[in-house]
């Protein structure tokens, strides 16, 4: 439609080829932040560049964590402006990679592990989940402790494993388009810690 339009010169094949361009452009040219951009960003092939709006970079830079996507390049813009000079050869882009991205957690703090008293047995087989990566099943009455012992988990999980510039590793990275698709479109969206479920029995209530 740009080139159609003029605003875009016509690129060559190979150059199209090199970018996918995603967001949602507002009534006066800016570019919006999207949900899901991950899930899109995972299209990408090896060398591909991705142009997102300003917000999603932090998202879309979690390819790294995937084989597959060596090379890659996420450059963020906030108008539609930006993009239209840069493929005209006016302007350039800066490549969100090259800088060191800081993600902010956005997991609430578990009840620190350190302070159960007790339950050796108990602790040493969360010890052991956590470590593992199984799941843990603890039965008994009510009062025990269970729900106590099941809070403490996040916090001893291993932090995903981290790849270039310090960001998540494939554990994070396989996890993260779904949490992505299904929160609102911010800078947040990615958590630094690992994600723990404790359901309870009433849940079959």
């Amino acid at each position: 439609m740009l080139q159609a339009a003029g605003y875009l010169p016509d690129l060559p094949d190979h150059k199209e080829g090199d970018y996918i361009v995603v967001g949602e452009l507002g009534l006066h040219g800016e570019v919006r932040r999207v949900p899901g951009v991950l899930s899109l960003a995972y299209m990408a092939k090896a060398g591909q560049k991705l142009i997102v709006p300003t917000g999603n970079e932090k998202e879309a830079a979690l390819i790294l964590a995937k084989p597959g996507h060596e090379g890659c390049g996420v450059y963020p813009v906030s108008l539609l402006s930006e993009v239209t000079e840069f493929f005209a050869g006016r302007r350039t882009l800066e490549n969100a990679l090259k800088q060191r991205i800081v993600f902010e957690s956005v997991v609430e703090r578990s009840v620190d592990f350190g302070k159960i008293r007790g339950q050796e047995t108990a602790k040493e087989a969360a010890l052991l989940a956590a470590a593992g990566g199984h799941n843990l099943l603890m039965v008994g009455p009510p009062g025990e402790g269970k729900s106590l012992l099941a809070s403490t988990m996040p916090g001893i999980l291993p932090r995903p494993g981290e790849i270039t510039m310090g960001l998540y590793g494939a554990r994070a990275a396989s996890s993260a388009p779904t949490a992505a698709a299904a929160s609102p479109p911010t800078s947040r969206n990615t958590k630094r810690r690992s994600a723990a479920r404790s359901p309870t029995a009433s849940i079959c209530r």
